[in-house]
């Protein structure tokens, strides 16, 4: 009887073990198929685990709204200062918790900027809470949240050379679809019931903001121009939100400087900016975060000259998309 339970305890702790070396194996892989070998579409958000440690002074975080507005390369570009994207699509606040971990396991960013879009998502608690486990569970096995980039296994060979994000998470759009005419009307304009930031969304937002302030830096939150999903009564709610707790908020639909042209800065009808909104977002976004965060130039520091060397791929690969 003794022999036997030892017997079946070594396959139950054998099978255990194999399970969890396929599982990184697994995530390994899918991490390594989820970078693109194309310079202009290389959002790979793992990539700033690479860049070396405790170069990046900031942080962007959030859904798909962050890795087509916040490009690093033009702070850099115009400020020296080193910026990464580490955003998804479809990213929840529970979601930039686990990434926020993750940066901080290599990274001491002075400045998260924190995405707000997506706060006011409206999921059921049966969808929250599958999200809430996946993001967990895909902080120690990637394969859970990036399972989907199989589908790119024949192009293993060139997404493991790859390994560099010249764009440093930024994913370069060069579309150009107008928004509806009756949403851009509409944009920005008082049209509902005052809103409320939802207590489930607080207590992730809030933990977020405990964290990185935990590991010393500075949160941003931002609201990135969405004709699709934001709207005048989300930002009123962001800013009563941000001033009872006295943290900085900053919504860029609102900024007369930035001039979002519905017409031309989107690649998808409102949804998304492209290259052209991008670069207004982000020219105002290095100019705001230099005036009010005490942010390094490191354009003439020794050890960043790869920055400067992707800044000139970026621009190249730029100009070659545009002149197709």
């Amino acid at each position: 009887m003794h022999d036997t339970v030892k017997k079946y305890s070594f396959r139950i702790i054998l099978l255990l073990v194999l399970t969890v070396l396929l599982l990184m194996l697994s995530s390994w892989a899918c991490v390594v198929l989820y970078r693109n070998p194309d310079v202009l579409d290389n959002d790979d958000s793992f990539g700033i685990l690479r860049e070396p440690e405790n170069t990046i002074d900031v942080a962007a975080i959030g859904d798909s709204d962050v890795y087509s507005a916040v490009n690093p390369m033009i702070l850099w570009d115009q400020h020296g200062i080193t910026a990464y994207d580490w955003s998804e699509a479809g990213a929840k606040m529970y979601d930039c918790r686990y990434y926020l971990k993750h940066i901080y396991s290599r990274q001491t960013p002075q400045v998260v900027l924190l995405s707000v879009n997506s706060v006011f998502a409206e999921d059921s608690r049966t969808d929250v809470l599958d999200r809430k486990i996946r993001a967990g569970l895909a902080y120690r096995f990637p394969v859970f949240e990036y399972h989907k980039y199989w589908r790119k296994v024949k192009m293993f060979p060139a997404c493991l050379a790859a390994d560099h994000s010249v764009t440093k998470g930024y994913y370069a759009r060069t579309a150009k679809v107008r928004a509806p005419k009756r949403k851009i009307r509409a944009y920005m304009k008082p049209a509902g019931d005052p809103l409320a930031v939802p207590e489930t969304t607080e207590r992730e937002l809030m933990r977020c903001i405990d964290l990185a302030e935990a590991h010393g830096s500075q949160v941003l939150l931002v609201a990135i121009p969405c004709v699709k999903d934001w709207s005048y009564e989300k930002s009123s709610a962001m800013m009563h939100f941000a001033e009872e707790r006295g943290l900085d908020f900053l919504d860029l639909s609102l900024q007369p400087e930035v001039k979002i042209s519905w017409k031309k800065d989107t690649c998808d009808g409102g949804e998304h900016l492209n290259w052209r909104g991008a670069k207004k977002v982000s020219t105002f976004l290095g100019e705001y975060l230099s005036a009010n965060y005490d942010l390094a130039d490191h354009r003439k520091e020794n050890g960043f000259d790869r920055w400067e060397e992707d800044n000139i791929l970026y621009k190249k690969a730029l100009a070659e998309r545009l002149s197709e």
